[in-house]
């Protein structure tokens, strides 16, 4: 299991992020206009970056999961079971990412209006949302605890969220999805990286 951990952080090639709805509107956009990169090279190598990491992090569970086999107790296997699920799940995550980058690459290479990107973006973004479906899915074959709910809760709400914006936007629009606080407030997006979204009571 160690030997795992240490080939698990002998690469840091991917940076995840918190996994905030905020951070990922304001940093991330797959349509003209919304992000900039710097050319097709950047997305080739992005492109390239998902699928090192994907197996970087299949080459990790198989260490883990031959430790789980040799473990001498329950708790160890059930230990080694539950971090080779994460890690299989990272691996979907990074199929979702690859998809992520190919919208965004064909979108800007279209040079066209935002229509015809948007076109072009939606079976990507739907693509996406059935990589965190199978993310949501394979994760709580092994789940410790009330942790592992909230990681549920909270890659739905912005990997899941994220994508259904671009794959049907009018519905996300129609249903106000982290743009309007409860009944009685009033809001405002607090201009920091994250652009984190402050909610109070009306005065």
């Amino acid at each position: 299991m160690r030997q795992g951990m240490e080939l698990l952080e002998s690469d840091n090639g991917v940076e995840f992020g918190f996994c905030y709805y905020g951070s990922w509107r304001a940093g991330l956009g797959l349509l003209p206009g919304e992000r900039k990169v710097a050319d097709l090279t950047s997305f080739i190598a992005e492109t390239a970056r998902a699928e090192r990491m994907k197996g970087h992090f299949g080459r990790v569970g198989d260490v883990v999961a031959l430790a789980g086999e040799e473990a001498p107790s329950q708790d160890g296997r059930r230990l080694a079971r539950y971090f080779a699920n994460k890690l299989e799940c990272a691996q979907i995550h990074m199929d979702y990412w690859r998809e992520a980058v190919l919208a965004e690459a064909e979108a800007s290479a279209a040079q066209a209006g935002s229509k015809h990107a948007s076109d072009l973006v939606r079976p990507h973004a739907l693509t996406m949302l059935e990589f965190a479906r199978q993310y949501l899915l394979h994760y709580q074959k092994a789940m410790l605890d009330r942790t592992d709910e909230g990681m549920l809760a909270s890659y739905w709400l912005v990997a899941g969220q994220f994508a259904y914006r671009y794959w049907n936007p009018e519905r996300y629009q129609e249903s106000g999805i982290f743009n309007s606080g409860p009944t009685g407030t009033d809001e405002h997006w607090v201009d920091t990286p994250e652009e984190i979204k402050v909610v109070t009571p009306k005065r």
